[in-house]
């Protein structure tokens, strides 16, 4: 379970920036939304508020930096594929941090870098307050540097790759859990997934039921899903023909573009490809894919939660997700205030992000305002928000002022 992420100049968060699902004491709270552990209650959902360009949608962001820097690296000689604050010249050439706090088996871990353009400045991997390995340039510390083969693993990383990177290509095994966690971060943005990416997704978890079921129970006027192809080894796979796995026959139908979603209508059993079903539908299939493809202590980081969806869908699916077993956690950002009215987030799951006259990102959680302010507003935390008492929201000018209206 992820307790916390640390960022400093990355995207619009150029200064050090904590955002923490470790919940805070003496809240009232659904059950549900919590996990109990040996360091305290987790939060499983959080939700992010703020005006447009705030930069709520760069935390989303960042958290796919991070996967994508330690699951693929970076390429031999190339420039390290970095997001440092961009309006100013010193933190445009300053290195940029992460840091990832994890709960692992009850054990927290700690797991961070800094890096600029061409090197990995430093790298560092705690297990509760022991260093794992400690990385300073090119010199390595740490209990695994006891290890023959990981003081090899870490005189062959370049110094351009990140050490967790390479000592997972290597099957390291003291290691993997941390990078399966980072791996299991699920960053979703946009209205819908690339078209062959989705069906490939949707297709390789086999559970094209479940997608089906929720679309039927969400009143989409959809009543059926299935995957469609022309691709012989899909082909011969479903038939019961095939020595390939099911995952391998995807993958070759998905390599050569040979797989369509066809959702069924009604009772007249009539279909309709991809391209030709609504956004909200295909919004729902994206978000239905994150939730069905989330491991059991995964975590999904979801942008615009409530994009082309009713405020009730976006209700019934958080509810949906708390209902799910497991340490699932998911993280989303949106601009649907009845989600406070609602009060299916908790003081402390409420984060808020506005943006300075200089253009840095600051984040803050709705737990920092006095107790007495918030219960005030139980069950109209909407209203205290749109009011302004809690920031985030735009500043809208005056229109004759900015010379907007002809009167």
């Amino acid at each position: 379970m992820l307790l916390q992420l640390t960022l400093e100049n990355v995207y619009s968060f150029r200064d050090e920036t904590v955002f923490s699902l470790l919940a805070a004491p003496r809240l009232q709270r659904d059950p549900r939304s919590v996990v109990r552990t040996p360091v305290g209650d987790v939060l499983r959902i959080a939700g992010i508020y703020g005006p447009n360009a705030s930069g709520k949608s760069n935390l989303v962001r960042a958290f796919a930096w991070i996967s994508r820097l330690v699951t693929h690296g970076t390429e031999v000689d190339a420039p390290i594929r970095r997001h440092p604050f961009a309006l100013d010249d010193k933190s445009r050439r300053a290195p940029s941090r992460a840091e990832l706090l994890f709960l692992l088996e009850g054990v927290v871990w700690t797991y961070g870098f800094v890096v600029s353009d061409e090197v990995v400045e430093s790298e560092w991997l705690l297990q509760a307050d022991r260093p794992v390995f400690e990385r300073d340039g090119a010199a390595f510390s740490g209990a695994l540097m006891e290890q023959d083969r990981a003081r090899l693993v870490a005189e062959n990383t370049r110094p351009e790759q990140l050490f967790l990177t390479n000592a997972v290509d290597q099957r390291l095994s003291d290691v993997k859990d941390v990078y399966q966690a980072i791996e299991h971060t699920i960053p979703f943005r946009g209205s819908s997934l690339p078209k062959p990416r989705a069906v490939w997704n949707i297709a390789a978890t086999g559970n094209l039921a479940a997608i089906a079921d929720l679309l039927r129970e969400l009143d989409t006027g959809v009543t059926g899903v299935r995957v469609e192809t022309s691709s012989a080894a899909l082909n011969r796979h479903l038939s019961g023909e095939a020595p390939l796995s099911y995952l391998q026959a995807v993958r070759e139908a998905e390599a050569a573009r040979h797989l369509e979603l066809r959702f069924r209508h009604g009772d007249s059993g009539q279909e309709l490809g991809w391209g030709a079903e609504s956004d909200g539908t295909r919004r729902l299939v994206y978000l239905a894919l994150a939730w069905t493809a989330l491991e059991s202590d995964g975590l999904t980081v979801v942008d615009e939660l409530d994009l082309s969806l009713h405020t009730h869908l976006s209700l019934e699916l958080l509810a949906r997700f708390l209902e799910s077993p497991g340490r699932r956690q998911l993280i989303f950002t949106t601009h649907d205030t009845h989600l406070l009215a609602r009060d299916v987030l908790p003081a402390d799951a409420v984060w808020f992000v506005e943006k300075s006259t200089d253009g840095a990102s600051s984040l803050y959680s709705l737990a920092e305002f006095k107790g007495e302010h918030l219960e005030a507003l139980t069950g109209r935390l909407d209203e205290g928000y749109l009011q302004g008492r809690f920031g985030a929201i735009p500043f809208l000018a005056d229109r004759k002022r900015l010379a907007w209206s002809a009167s």
